[in-house]
């Protein structure tokens, strides 16, 4: 079976639960979506069932995440949340697995493609950050599980012709106390059941598996060294990358001497880019070993004067000016502090400190043929699609992110402006294979 919920194996027979029409022909896929979508979503499902194409009517909840379970009993939870060490690897398919009553240790859990499927309910990107995965979807997940497994038991009930309130079910089989049925044997029956508009959630005491102690999914392949990481990837043919930055922001190539460079064993090329001048070669020692070859000159333009210092002062005279708002105004402060028998003038001052994740920031990019494909740890894909996109003038999605374990995030690997994902696109443009952008630890501190 395929890792891509996109393609999956047309010898097989599925049940999948997903926002949108999944892989068509091979695949019985069940469409939801929130009501305040259904407008937007009318006009292009009127289309598809003009050109022939699977449609299915709107339901009342949205799920954030593909359930396949497949004729062999093969049950995969596809998330669209980034796993960087906080656990929604097993925590989402955990939701889930509850509702459709599986032993979550049973699962086979993978990371979503860029879709407007996996979008965040508070806006239209596919993101992880501010700690919401499991707030903004622990709902949305039970009802994939609830709908889910209600189906599977209609599908038994109409095969034995029983009321499908007598039917019970037990870790991926539906039962009714005489005969057996696993989920995969009634995947294909399912699809074909009518969805459920309101599933019936579990109550609390009868949680099998939330609120109890599980063993992570993702714990075994991590310590096996199986988890791929964005820095792990390798890639047929594939080449290397580090890049020379200027020494502040803003600044930019003045001159170039490059000869020591390309005289570097390994080094196969070496050119400029928008945010400096990368090296690339056959493995990454030489990579750096090129870098630490070239001779720059820099323009340090606007950025040369900024300092620490200067910040500070900046920053007392924004908040001792009057251009600030008040959220609420209660009382005379200054009249308190004159009467008050003690009075503390203090000032707190925090650092701008780097985000020190343990994977240093890396990005495998192939650009050929009009379309990028990007291998990379991140937070913000539709974010990163956007921005790749219109770096290289192609279109959002032209652009395929296939997203990895992260060796840490805490929102450095969300940059506003996608910085290391954008780099490394710049980096790969026009060389036609694989290449790997990697900075250091020291690149990231710096920056």
């Amino acid at each position: 079976m395929s890792n891509d919920p996109q393609d999956m194996n047309a010898g097989r027979r599925h049940f999948l639960i997903g926002l949108g029409v999944v892989a068509a022909g091979t695949a019985a896929g069940i469409y939801v979506m929130p009501k305040y979508l259904a407008a937007r979503e009318a006009a292009g499902a009127a289309s598809g069932a003009a050109s022939g194409a699977a449609t299915t009517p709107p339901f009342d909840f949205k799920a954030h995440a593909f359930l396949n379970i497949a004729s062999d009993d093969t049950i995969t939870v596809t998330i669209g949340k980034s796993e960087m060490g906080q656990g929604v690897h097993t925590g989402l398919p955990m939701v889930l697995a509850e509702e459709l009553d599986v032993n979550p240790q049973r699962l086979t859990v993978q990371f979503a493609p860029v879709d407007k499927a996996f979008n965040h309910p508070f806006m239209p990107m596919q993101f992880t950050g501010g700690s919401m995965s499991s707030m903004t979807l622990y709902e949305p997940m039970r009802k994939v599980g609830a709908t889910a497994r209600a189906m599977l038991v209609a599908a038994a009930a109409a095969e034995w012709k029983v009321d499908a309130a007598t039917l019970e079910t037990d870790d991926g089989v539906v039962t009714d106390g005489r005969r057996r049925a696993s989920y995969g044997s009634l995947a294909e029956a399912a699809s074909k059941m009518p969805q459920p508009t309101a599933p019936v959630l579990k109550d609390r005491k009868d949680f099998k598996y939330i609120g109890k102690p599980q063993k992570r999914l993702d714990s075994t392949i991590k310590v096996t060294g199986q988890a791929r990481f964005g820095i792990d990837v390798d890639l047929p043919d594939m080449r290397v990358a580090t890049v020379a930055h200027p020494p502040v922001f803003g600044g930019t190539v003045k001159s170039l001497d490059d000869s020591a460079a390309r005289a570097v064993q390994g080094v196969v090329d070496v050119k400029r880019i928008p945010t400096g001048v990368a090296v690339l070669a056959q493995h990454t020692w030489a990579a750096l070993k090129g870098r630490e070859a070239l001779k720059i000159e820099w323009d340090l333009g606007p950025g040369a004067t900024q300092s620490t210092a200067g910040m500070r002062e900046q920053y007392r005279k924004i908040a001792r000016g009057a251009k600030g708002k008040f959220a609420k105004d209660v009382g005379d402060v200054d009249a308190a502090l004159k009467t008050a028998a003690k009075t503390f003038d203090i000032e707190y001052e925090m650092p701008y400190l780097a985000h020190a994740c343990m994977e240093p920031l890396n990005a495998t990019v192939k650009v050929a043929d009009g379309k990028c494909e990007v291998w990379a740890g991140t937070q913000g894909q539709s974010q990163d699609a956007a921005l790749i996109a219109a770096a290289l003038g192609l279109t959002p999605p032209d652009v395929k992110i296939t997203t990895t374990f992260l060796g840490g995030g805490f929102g450095r690997r969300a940059s506003t402006n996608s910085d290391f994902m954008v780099e490394a696109a710049h980096v790969a443009n026009g060389v036609g294979k694989p290449v790997k952008m990697v900075w250091t630890r020291e690149d990231d501190m710096r920056a």
